[in-house]
């Protein structure tokens, strides 16, 4: 009787062993719905009593998805990220990886640019006596969604911290890259991986994005205040006055030539033609970031907490009724 309880335990844990082996030794990993994980849906206004978090959403090019990155504190604390389909309401898991994750963006409908140090820690497991953790150095990846792969596009022993797409026949990107203490910023074609550096600064870049003309928007903190220029052209530059230090989440709105932004709860744009400042609709909750719609007008998504933790909300925010602007000084 204890042989053959002994040999079903046996077989009890050889089966647990395959089992973990193959979960985690699987190189093509299958996508997983979001309803299936144990978490609450993003997205949704309502509270939500697990500890997860959703933030950094962003819409497609067309306006029918948005992508962004949950991370659920019990269970598991890697960051991963999800696509929902605003049209089927269809929410899935798009990486199942270890390390950290962010600034993730649609570069084509089919493709996905994003910063992860998932290959990084494991080049830089530490010694079996070392209590000392891995390096979580930020590299570019593509993750192409037809065929379900990943690429790596940058490998090197410096921090990428931030990338926006461009739009062009071939897939082009500007980042954000660290080198002895220089923050820079690179222009890079993933068709053939050439780079070409556009502009560097000494103070910390906070913030890059991108008009619809491929201008790249600069935001650098002083310490004591945000600087915003607009890289338009090898030759010109376009440098805004300057914002408190807590703004964020700066925008230029290609129809009106205005710099939209959040300050504390508003969203406020500043024109340089007359070099005035207009409140556009303020929010009734903390929010940390928003981007809006490029195919609906007044529809936002942004990230808010909710109970301590960072949820994704979207919502088509009418503008507040017109008011007289603020006249701003300009300052160097």
């Amino acid at each position: 009787m204890r042989k053959i309880i002994y040999l079903e335990m046996m077989a009890i844990l050889m089966a647990g062993l395959i089992m973990i082996g193959t979960l985690g030794c699987s190189s093509k990993k299958p996508k997983t719905e979001m309803a299936n994980l144990p978490m609450s849906l993003p997205l949704q206004s309502t509270s939500i009593s697990a500890e997860v978090e959703c933030f950094h959403p962003q819409f497609s090019y067309r306006g029918d998805q948005i992508l962004y990155i949950c991370q659920e504190k019990k269970f598991n604390s890697q960051p991963q990220l999800f696509i929902e389909d605003l049209n089927t309401g269809l929410k899935k898991q798009m990486t199942f990886q270890d390390g950290e994750l962010k600034a993730a963006h649609f570069l084509r409908p089919d493709l996905l640019v994003y910063l992860s140090s998932t290959d990084t820690r494991k080049e830089n497991v530490p010694l079996l006596s070392s209590i000392s953790k891995p390096l979580d150095v930020l590299q570019m990846y593509s993750f192409d969604l037809r065929n379900d792969e990943i690429e790596r596009i940058t490998e090197n022993n410096l921090d990428e911290i931030f990338v926006v797409p461009l739009k062009n026949i071939d897939p082009k990107v500007a980042f954000v890259r660290i080198e002895s203490g220089t923050y820079k910023v690179y222009q890079k074609n993933l068709a053939n991986k050439s780079e070409k550096i556009i502009f560097k600064s000494n103070h910390p870049i906070s913030e890059i994005g991108v008009s619809d003309a491929n201008q790249i928007l600069v935001v650098e903190d002083t310490g004591y205040k945000k600087m915003v220029r607009l890289i338009e052209n090898a030759q010109k530059q376009t440098l805004w006055p300057e914002f408190k230090r807590d703004s964020q989440s700066f925008y230029l709105d290609s129809k009106t030539g205005e710099l939209e932004y959040l300050d504390s709860m508003k969203i406020k744009s500043i024109s340089l033609k007359n070099l005035c400042e207009s409140e556009l609709f303020s929010f009734s909750e903390p929010i940390l970031e928003f981007q809006k719609s490029p195919v609906v007008d007044n529809l936002y998504v942004y990230t808010t907490l909710v109970q301590g933790l960072r949820r994704i909300e979207r919502k088509v925010i009418p503008k507040s009724p017109a008011q007289p602007c603020k006249k701003i000084v300009r300052r160097r």
